[in-house]
């Protein structure tokens, strides 16, 4: 009977019982008959064992206990002399090792390609981890991407709200303070309008993101007038153009068809392209046109501004998103216009696109329904438009030359330069420096204001920080390469209040920084603290020279500790005029000064050329230092004696009084 026992037992037994039977082979003449038993179980086993596993090792095995079996069959044969040819009997043997060889070849090929595969395997593992992983890490890159779009976003609307908010706040407070006339209090009311419009749309552009992404927005469709309909954008976006030389065109024909969508949704769409348009445009034209494709217009915005990169033209439209202009960041921005004017353009089924080298600007378009014929061949007309705050204004200033607005000071007052690209700002801070005496002059962002710089210098700068073209972190470093602390101040005023921006603005070098929404004594007072501070400077420096200065490693004398100095050797040069005594006693006052200034006037330069400085000029003496070398103070006492000498010989002196005579002194040591 046979066992179910494991399969792994037969094959066990497979290769046990082979050799059990071969060592019965050696004792075939002293066993019993029932050896034959033993090898027929062995057989039996092996066969069971081949059938359970069917398998090319089994196949082998059983050939070779076979073989094996046959040869012990054999040989029982001839040791009972049933036959006598005795050719056969180690072939059995022979076919047994050769299978067994087969069958461990075989096995070591089945290992050998399985560890093939398991190493394919494990490799298309490994690709795939790495893919995954490199996913997973542009899936981070993404996220942190979106989260930085979305902390730039938050800051820049704390921005944009801040700004119409500080507008209104000053310019409530002006109306407060001043007596104003009737057509500046208007010019004010207009500009608190504009501010409060400003900031309305900013919050509906906030909420109706929000709208479109859960997609909760209505569209209340009718028939538009597009000519019209820009006409009125046009009037509305003029505060924004400010004093920029840019033209708003509308070359939309009026008897182009009328188009079906929803007023507010057209006029929110337009706001946010022509805004954005005047936003990045400096000089130049903004012009609106509209072309009929069949049973759609399309809508085109062009401007003259600075272009979009074609790489970013695919980033254009996303929520929270900046194209990567040149200097954009300056120019501030939600990053939601755009993308809020797309969707609402798609909601209506059309398509928005732009189209843009670097230069001269870019072209934003977009598509509207055409109203059906059957309904315009009516006498149909729009409805009065119901736009959210941008009815035409009349009473707007901002287009006007702001310095017209500013009264003009007296002659040899204290000048301030604003660099502010804001309208509002530069005439709310103007009209507070004015009332105070203070010239001004105003520069729209940092580049122009170091261009104002090259030919002329005001005695305090009031500076924003985030401007076009040059914000006012560059503009503040590039300044304090020509001027110091002491002789040109810079305030920065502006309503970017996180620690970094204030650290930034100190160490490119301003002196102050004042946050808008701020109060105008407070401003006045600063300016007036600097101002001090810089008078102060300038009468010290008179007493301590800038060479001295520069020889103890100092910029200032406010940098000098007690305790600080520099042992080394110097030069002393020591000069008067002879018999000046005399020589004051017989002239009269002015002589005298006249006397005194030319002389000093064409010596101080001959000391100075051989690299010495006057230390001191007590009444027609002078005290000179030369610290290189002693040959120059004696160079410099030639050449003064030299100048006096032609002079005296030209008889350049008309008072009658004589010549010019000096003693010279010269002293080397240490001190």
């Amino acid at each position: 009977m046979l066992l179910v026992l494991p399969s792994a037992f037969y094959i066990a037994a497979a290769w046990i019982l082979p050799f059990y039977e071969v060592m019965l082979s050696f004792f075939i003449f002293f066993l019993p008959f029932h050896h034959t038993l033993v090898m027929l179980w062995a057989s039996y086993v092996c066969l069971y064992a081949f059938l359970k596993e069917r398998s090319v090792i089994g196949f082998l095995v059983f050939s070779g206990i076979i073989a094996l079996s046959a040869t012990n069959t054999h040989a029982i044969l001839v040791a009972m002399q049933v036959i006598q040819d005795v050719l056969y009997l180690h072939f059995g043997l022979i076919v047994f090792i050769l299978m067994q060889a087969a069958a461990i070849a075989r096995k070591n090929k089945d290992a050998y390609m399985l560890s093939e595969k398991l190493a394919l395997d494990l490799k298309s593992k490994s690709e795939e981890l790495k893919k995954t992983n490199q996913e997973l890490a542009s899936q981070a890159k993404q996220l942190k991407r979106m989260d930085r779009l979305k902390d730039n976003f938050l800051t820049n609307t704390s921005h944009e709200l801040k700004t119409p908010l500080n507008g209104i706040i000053g310019l409530t407070q002006s109306l407060r303070d001043q007596g104003q006339s009737h057509l500046q209090q208007r010019h004010y009311l207009s500009l608190i309008n504009h501010s409060a419009r400003r900031l309305y749309n900013l919050v509906n552009d906030i909420l109706d993101f929000s709208r479109i992404r859960h997609q909760d927005i209505k569209l209340n469709l009718k028939p538009l007038d597009l000519s019209s309909l820009v006409d009125l954008i046009l009037i509305t976006v003029k505060p924004l153009v400010g004093d920029k030389l840019i033209e708003l065109n509308n070359h939309v024909a009026p008897n182009i068809p009328q188009v079906f969508a929803d007023e507010d949704r057209v006029q929110q769409i337009l706001f946010n392209l022509i805004g954005n348009a005047i936003k990045f445009t400096d000089h130049g034209a903004v012009t609106v046109t509209a072309l009929a494709e069949g049973e759609l217009i399309r809508v085109l915005v062009k401007d003259t501004g600075i272009g979009i990169p074609k790489e970013e033209q695919s980033h254009i439209f996303e929520a929270f998103s900046q194209a990567n202009r040149p200097k954009a960041d300056t120019y501030g921005g939600t990053g939601l216009g755009l993308s809020i004017a797309k969707q609402l353009v798609e909601l209506h089924g059309g398509t928005m696109q732009v189209e843009s080298s670097e230069k001269p600007g870019a072209v934003f378009s977009f598509t509207l329904p055409v109203y059906p014929k059957l309904h315009q061949s009516q006498d149909f007309m729009p409805s009065p438009f119901n736009a959210r705050f941008i009815e035409p204004d009349p009473n707007v200033y901002l287009r006007e030359d702001i310095n017209s607005n500013i009264a003009q000071p007296a002659q040899n007052t204290v000048t301030i330069l604003i660099v502010d690209d804001e309208s509002i700002n530069v005439q709310l801070i103007s009209d507070h420096l004015s009332s105070n005496h203070y010239q001004i002059w105003v520069a729209r962002n940092g580049l122009a204001a170091l261009e104002l710089l090259q030919t002329k210098k005001p005695d305090l700068v009031v500076m924003d920080l985030m401007m076009p073209i040059m914000n006012g972190f560059e503009a503040t470093r590039r300044i304090r390469q020509h001027y110091s602390l002491t002789q040109l101040p810079i305030i920065i005023l502006t309503i970017r209040n996180q620690s970094g921006d204030l650290i930034e603005g100190l160490s490119a070098g301003a002196n102050d920084y004042l946050l808008k929404p701020f109060h105008k004594e407070e401003l006045l007072a600063r300016i007036k603290a600097h101002l001090n501070i810089t008078k102060t400077q300038l009468i010290v420096d008179k007493f301590v020279p800038t060479d001295f200065l520069r020889q103890l490693d100092k910029k200032s004398i406010l940098d000098i500790r007690l305790g600080d100095n520099v042992e080394r050797e110097v030069s002393i040069l020591f000069s008067d005029i002879r018999s000046f005594s005399s020589f004051a006693e017989q002239a009269t006052s002015e002589q005298v000064f006249s006397y005194i200034n030319f002389y000093l006037n064409k010596m101080g330069p001959l000391v100075r050329h051989h690299g010495g400085f006057i230390d001191q000029y007590v009444g027609d003496a002078i005290v000179a230092l030369f610290c290189n070398s002693p040959d120059d103070a004696l160079q410099s006492a030639i050449n003064m004696l030299s100048f006096l000498k032609t002079y005296n010989e030209a008889a350049l002196f008309d008072n009658n009084l004589g010549p010019i005579r000096i003693g010279i002194g010269l002293h080397f040591g240490e001190t």
